[in-house]
């Protein structure tokens, strides 16, 4: 038996994996994509969200050090470029531009959010936590986070997200698909006409043998 010690297998992250697709491609196919309500659907939703998500993590064009997206530089160029990207990979429509306007802040925001939690102990030092900055995001960025995060500006802000959260009583189980997929589903499934109860009833009723949340049964009914 070999005794040489076997190197352990890299675990891939989430969202590398997300883009696999791209691998896949022959040199000018892109992906199709079905629309409906001004928004991606079909199968092939997931792959342009995670594309997004790649875009939305280019420190060069949507900065890491931006404390909200309505301060972003030259945000409307960025976004035109963004969308631009995309109509090299997908078969694009431009009814869903504002979806991906908002999903770019959506994962901007995110990933912010991931990068703070998984890097940034609020225990260590400013010089501690600036020396770990995450290969994700540009060094100068970080650095400038990681200073913000201590600000008592930052920690009000933080603090009333935290007990805004204690206070939601109907959070959705719709995961990561969206609520025109699961009114695609449900029309699949049934042969019916997907209406916005039946939808609502889909993403914020528990499944079978969890608690019912009380004003989500209410609102169901």
């Amino acid at each position: 038996m070999d005794d040489e010690p076997q190197p352990t297998a890299t675990k891939k992250s989430r969202g590398g994996a997300k883009l696999n697709f791209l691998t896949k491609l022959k040199r000018g196919e892109k992906v199709p994509l079905e629309f409906s309500q001004s928004e991606p659907a079909g199968p092939n939703t997931s792959k342009i969200s995670a594309y997004c998500a790649k875009l939305a993590q280019n420190g060069e064009n949507f900065p890491f050090d931006i404390n909200d997206w309505s301060e972003m530089p030259e945000k409307e160029e960025k976004i035109e470029e963004a969308i631009e990207e995309l109509k090299t990979v997908f078969e694009y429509s431009d009814e869903i531009n504002t979806w991906v306007e908002k999903k770019l802040h959506d994962k901007w925001k995110s990933n912010k959010c991931k990068m703070r939690l998984k890097h940034h102990d609020k225990n260590k030092t400013v010089v501690e936590n600036i020396a770990s900055c995450p290969v994700e995001v540009i060094d100068t960025q970080w650095a400038n986070m990681c200073k913000h995060w201590i600000t008592p500006e930052f920690k009000k802000k933080s603090a009333n997200g935290t007990a805004s959260r204690k206070h939601l009583v109907m959070p959705h189980r719709a995961g990561t698909m969206s609520f025109v997929n699961h009114a695609i589903e449900i029309e699949v499934t049934t042969e019916k006409k997907a209406t916005r109860s039946v939808v609502f009833q889909k993403v914020y009723r528990p499944k079978e043998g969890k608690t019912p949340n009380p004003i989500a049964e209410e609102k169901c009914v």
